[in-house]
């Protein structure tokens, strides 16, 4: 069974190539304690991380979910049943967020390309009719050289 076959570098919304690969050195140095060393930046960082990978996949996985329901747990100092919940009610609102934009996108990049194929229709018939008017004009312009 193979560790790592693909990766796709476009998982984390980021310039910088290297950056998205933030989640999966953030699941290869957890620890199985989430308040083990764990600043407050860091955690919404790695917290942010998951949750972006999942929306990017369609679904948390159950070592990030798991994760997820402890540091919940640990930092909002509810019992693991409530952190799930909450877990699952935000991770669904993130997912609905990630479908917006990703219908949003969508819908963006067809009204441009319908805009430029009515643009590159309209400047092929401005080029047509131009090519036109030259030849016409050199026509006239021949026969008044003659005369």
């Amino acid at each position: 069974m193979p560790c790592c076959t693909t990766i796709n570098l476009s998982v984390a919304n980021v310039e910088d190539p290297a950056a998205s690969m933030d989640y999966f050195a953030d699941a290869l140095l957890r620890s199985a304690d989430p308040e083990a060393g764990t600043r407050e930046e860091d955690a919404r960082r790695e917290v942010a991380l998951i949750l972006s990978t999942s929306a990017v996949q369609g679904e948390v996985s159950q070592a990030d979910q798991d994760y997820l329901v402890r540091l919940i747990s640990q930092r909002a100092d509810i019992d693991e049943s409530e952190a799930r919940a909450r877990l699952n009610e935000i991770g669904g609102q993130a997912q609905h967020a990630f479908d917006e934009a990703e219908t949003k996108a969508r819908e963006a990049a067809d009204a441009a390309r319908k805009y430029i194929a009515a643009f590159s229709l309209w400047a092929f018939a401005a080029l047509l009719l131009g090519a036109f008017v030259a030849s016409f004009s050199a026509t006239i312009g021949g026969r008044a050289r003659d005369l």
